[in-house]
């Protein structure tokens, strides 16, 4: 044992050993160039990338600089159309310059006669002026209402002057700056979505609309304060923390694949953009199913089918919103204008009749001023046709001018935006390609020092050590290195909690008693095979015994026969089952059974035979004994075999004995029955020694005449 823990204590030590100097070391310089192996592939994709990008980037530059040639056309377009639009206006308006005394007079003539029919009737005449002054105070309440309309257009109109993007409501307003000035950075959607394809910007308007407002905050941990101030503020928008960066590619077909996002949206509203789907005719929706919008904003969901129309002048998305509002406004005030300078001409004319009316009651006649005027009304008449013609046709070339610069303003609107967004990205392209290109240098510079110090280490091992099949092994064996680690550890703890054997003699002395006990068994096995050899012998002699024995009884059989026959008495016996097994062996007995004068067998121990029959059989069995033929010789000594029989019994026992034949040595206490002696053929008498004698009498000693030697 102490041999065995002195092993394994080299081995414990062989194995940290072989940890700490080869098995760590080289899994964790092999985990160590892998890691290095995938950071130079990495660097290696990453140089490709952003050779790619490099590509892309001169391609978008090629890109940047035809839209800046079309901004610069669009916008040469728009200043040509500008200058042609403000010509054809001054045409109409010198058209419209002419037309104006023609028209007058022709309104003067129609005035005049309707004067002039009820001048002559005083309640008609009365009735004329009320209802002329009536007109009047409604003109004047028409031209109060219309002028506030276009104050509010030109204000809304002059405040878009230089914005990118339309102003929000006061209540927005309010709260961004409520936030601000709780340091909380945040943005509105609004803000920060553009619609992509002008044709869809109604659908897009309509489908957002709901969603202008929503704050989204830029740091998760200000969501508490934010809806404190929310609530504090009663802001009826949503305000979300979580929001993501739209940079998944959306549904070809979808809304949300003609919007752009410069900043983090919510994640929902993405998801609902995306369920949408554009379709070209409500026909085609019903058709495909699903949710679905038209061009002219008519959305389909789930609750079912309704318009999201909104106002061009209220668009709120992007660059374009601004346009369209600016284009609103400005038809919007045009419309407005229109509508004061009616109002204004007709005030004009109610107020010039009003003053003919109050004329024609102070006794003024409208009729002779007709007559007067005739010629020249009856010219107005005839020129006024060729005039208002001149005029609409001026005003249709100067309206189909003003669509040609309508369509160039978005034009190059739209030129100007994705010149911007295109000249954004390529500035976050190329700070995001300084960028890549300092950490890939940082980067590469670091793996070139892991590269030099894999290398070394590499020299510092044998070659065998960094075989593949060595590495494959290793790994099999261990896993990695950090198993590999904590296997020395727990070697070392094994090493430094259990109680171990360093003595080296141990060995020595292992082997000499290894070899003392190779000669003890070599001896054992000696005295085992002569062991055997001994225990065939015995085994050998145990059978012969047994065949002695079997003759012995049956012979003893044969003798006790006989001498029941001598003695009268007949004698049967049982051989017993002789075996080499020391149970059957153990349990083998001779039965006898003896018959006396026919009254049935008897057993040795029956109680039912008398005294002499007794006797009798413990003779036959005594003598059955001692009888040999073949080797005559010996005497049996029998201790006072008469005691206590009658003198039937005393002649039976005698009579056997002398039949038999044999010597006998028999004692008796002297007694007056000579029966007992008739058996002796000498007689010794001996007697005690009597009180106060020295010696005691000498032995007697009686000899039978005439009886053979026997």
């Amino acid at each position: 044992q102490r041999c065995t823990n002195y092993r394994q204590h080299q081995l414990k030590l062989r194995e940290r050993e072989r940890l700490a100097t080869e098995v760590v070391p080289v899994l964790n310089w092999a985990e160590q160039r892998a890691e290095l192996v995938k950071d130079l592939r990495d660097l290696h994709r990453q140089r490709l990338h952003a050779a790619a990008e490099a590509r892309r980037r001169s391609v978008q530059r090629a890109g940047l600089l035809e839209l800046f040639n079309a901004s610069q056309a669009a916008e040469q377009l728009v200043s040509g159309l500008e200058a042609q639009s403000l010509a054809a206006q001054q045409q109409q308006q010198q058209a419209r310059n002419a037309e104006q005394p023609v028209e007058a007079l022709v309104a003067r003539e129609k005035e005049l006669a309707a004067l002039a029919a009820v001048e002559a009737d005083v309640q008609q005449l009365t009735q004329r002026l009320q209802g002329l002054s009536t007109e009047q105070d409604t003109l004047r309440a028409q031209w109060t209402r219309t002028e506030d309309a276009a104050t509010a257009a030109d204000k809304a109109l002059r405040e878009l002057s230089g914005q990118r993007l339309p102003p929000p409501p006061l209540e927005v307003t309010r709260f961004r700056r409520t936030l601000a000035d709780a340091h909380i950075a945040h943005h509105v959607l609004a803000d920060v979505i553009d619609v992509l394809d002008d044709a869809w910007r109604a659908a897009a308007e309509g489908a957002l609309r709901a969603a202008r407002w929503v704050v989204v905050l830029q740091k998760a941990g200000d969501e508490v304060a934010a809806f404190a101030l929310a609530e504090r503020e009663r802001y009826r928008h949503y305000v979300v923390a979580n929001a993501v960066t739209a940079t998944a590619k959306a549904p070809p077909e979808s809304l949300l694949a003609v919007l752009s996002f410069s900043a983090t949206v919510p994640a929902w509203l993405l998801h609902q953009l995306g369920q949408i789907r554009r379709v070209a005719s409500t026909h085609e929706g019903v058709r495909a199913g699903g949710e679905w919008i038209t061009q002219g904003a008519y959305h389909r969901d789930s609750r079912g089918g309704r318009s999201l129309w909104i106002e061009p002048g209220q668009h709120q998305f992007g660059a374009g919103a601004v346009q369209a509002r600016r284009t609103a406004l400005e038809a919007e005030l045009r419309g407005l204008q229109q509508t004061l300078t009616g109002i204004a001409q007709q005030q004009s004319a109610v107020e010039r009749q009003l003053a003919d009316a109050r004329r024609a009651a102070q006794g003024h006649k409208a009729g002779e001023e007709l007559a007067e005027r005739q010629a020249q009304f009856a010219q107005a008449r005839a020129a006024l046709p060729a005039l208002a013609e001149a005029r609409r046709s001026a005003g249709r070339h100067w309206q189909a001018l003003q669509d040609q610069h309508k369509a160039a303003v978005v034009a190059h609107t739209l030129a100007g935006s994705a010149y911007a967004s295109e000249q954004t990205g390529l500035e976050q392209s190329e700070r995001k390609a300084v960028s890549d290109t300092r950490e890939w240098q940082s980067r590469h510079h670091e793996a070139q020092g892991q590269a030099q110090k894999s290398r070394d280490a590499r020299a510092r091992f044998p070659a065998a050590w960094i075989l593949r099949a060595a590495l494959d092994g290793l790994r099999k064996e261990f896993g990695n290195a950090k198993q590999a680690e904590l296997r020395e550890a727990a070697v070392q703890r094994e090493l430094d909690d259990d109680t171990w054997e360093t003595d080296a003699s141990v060995e020595d002395r292992y082997l000499r008693m290894g070899s003392a006990v190779r000669d003890q068994t070599t001896q054992l096995d000696d005295r085992r095979a002569t062991n055997e050899q001994a225990r065939i012998a015995a085994n050998n002699a145990r059978e012969r015994y047994i065949d002695v024995l079997r003759a012995t009884v049956r012979r003893y059989r044969k003798n006790i026969t006989e001498l029941g026959e001598l003695a009268g008495v007949e004698v049967s016996a049982d051989l017993p089952h002789l075996e080499n097994d020391d149970t059957v062996l153990a349990q083998a007995g001779l039965a006898v059974k003896f018959s006396f004068d026919g009254k049935g067998a008897v057993g040795l121990n029956d109680g039912e035979a008398s005294g002499g029959q007794q006797v009798l059989k413990s003779l036959i069995l005594l003598v059955g004994l001692l009888k040999d033929d073949e080797t005559p010789g010996g005497f049996v000594f029998i201790d006072e075999p008469f005691a206590h029989l009658d003198v039937r019994n005393i002649q039976l026992v005698g009579h056997f004995l002398r039949s038999t034949r044999a010597q006998y040595l028999l004692t008796t206490p002297i007694t007056h029955n000579v029966e007992v002696f008739e058996p002796a053929e000498i007689t010794l008498v001996t007697s005690k020694k009597a009180r106060g004698e020295r010696w005691a009498p000498p032995i007697a000693v009686l000899q039978r005449r005439g009886v053979p030697q026997g």
